[in-house]
C-alpha cells in the first residue's frame, strides 16, 4: 500500500498513518494475504494444478482486487475452456470412428448372419 485509504498521504513502513493517524494493520494484513494467496496461486498453475491455482486466486481476490489475479483467473478460464474443447473434440472424433468401423462392419455382419442362417437351414419369412 503506497497511499492512506482515508487521506491519500504517501506512507512509510509505518503501520499507522502519519497524517491522519488511522491504524492500518488490517488493511496492510489484508494485502500481505493477497499477495500470500497470489503467490500461491502463479506456483500452482506453474505445476499445472488448475483446481488449486482457482482456488488461490479466488482466496487472492476474495482480500483485493489486483490487476494481476483477474489477469490469472482469466488465463485459468481460458486454459480450462481450451481443455474441456479438446475433450469435446476427442470424443467427437471417437463417436465418428465408431461410427465409421459400424458402417465398414455392416457388410460382413450380413454376410456372416446370412451364412449362419443357411447353415441352420432358417429361410427368410415371406
Amino acid at each position: 500500500m503506497e497511499r492512506c485509504p482515508t487521506c491519500r498521504a504517501r506512507l512509510r513502513e509505518t503501520q499507522i498513518c502519519p497524517r491522519c493517524r488511522t491504524d492500518l494493520r488490517l488493511p496492510l494484513a489484508a494485502e500481505a494475504r493477497s499477495a500470500l494467496h497470489l503467490r500461491r496461486a502463479v506456483g500452482s498453475l506453474l505445476r499445472g494444478d488448475r483446481d488449486a491455482a482457482r482456488t488461490e486466486l479466488n482466496q487472492s481476490l476474495h482480500y483485493k482486487r489486483e490487476p494481476l489475479a483477474l489477469y490469472l483467473q482469466g488465463f485459468s478460464e481460458f486454459l480450462a475452456d481450451r481443455e474441456a474443447a479438446a475433450e469435446r473434440q476427442a470424443a467427437i472424433a471417437a463417436v465418428q470412428e465408431a461410427e465409421a468401423q459400424a458402417k465398414e462392419a455392416e457388410p460382413l455382419l450380413q454376410r456372416w448372419l446370412y451364412g449362419i442362417e443357411k447353415w441352420m437351414g432358417w429361410k427368410e419369412p415371406t
